[in-house]
């Protein structure tokens, strides 16, 4: 019988949803470079330009947490504009509220229009690593590492479904991917993560 190395898994997964922002430019500049997750703008006026999409529009309630880019998102999606990217807004949105069935519905509806949207792929892998589904969870955590090689998170993630999964071999290779990407601070945990995975294979080949 097998040796059993006894692994303790203290890591947390970088669960922050990725919500799909415009890759358009318009008169308010920008708007791939809004920060939908920062409250600077709370109490403002929206004033929109008149050249915006239905999706950009949305977009702009959406950042100020307006209950209308819900309804704008589905004019979207009704409309056949950037229907993968509505999608995957609006199963942030269902997120949020607490609807997990939902926004697994509307991340699989972006996937059906665009199999390869690497954000709904992301958060679906995020979405199911939460409710412990760990094997769709690393699913699609590995399309999102293909699609998208350069986001780090994600190959923190994978490091951790890897870890819970005891392929540790694969778990080290995935954090030491993810600290080459961040800085020496954001890679501590990773690093501490590392050690605990190296002393787990240590002991498993003595």
């Amino acid at each position: 019988m097998g040796k059993v190395v006894k692994f303790e898994l203290k890591a947390t997964p970088k669960f922050a949803f990725k919500k799909v922002k415009s890759r358009k430019k318009s008169s308010t500049g920008n708007l791939n470079q809004l920060d939908l997750f920062n409250s600077e703008h709370e109490g403002k006026v929206l004033k929109l330009p008149s050249n915006l999409s239905i999706f950009d529009e949305a977009l702009l309630f959406d950042e100020q947490g307006n209950n209308r880019a819900e309804e704008l998102y589905w004019d979207a999606i009704s409309n056949g504009e950037s229907v993968s990217d509505a999608y995957c807004n609006l199963g942030i949105l269902q997120f949020n509220t607490g609807n997990k069935a939902k926004a697994i519905d509307c991340f699989t509806q972006s996937l059906k229009a665009d199999p390869r949207h690497f954000e709904s792929h992301y958060n679906l892998a995020n979405l199911y690593l939460e409710v412990e589904n760990i094997a769709l969870a690393r699913l699609h955590y590995e399309v999102a590492a293909e699609i998208e090689p350069e986001f780090p998170n994600v190959f923190y993630n994978l490091g951790v479904v890897y870890a819970m999964t005891r392929d540790f071999e694969k778990a080290a290779a995935g954090l030491e991917r993810y600290t080459t990407m961040v800085t020496d601070e954001e890679s501590l945990e990773a690093k501490s993560l590392l050690l605990s995975i190296r002393e787990t294979l240590s002991r498993g080949k003595s």
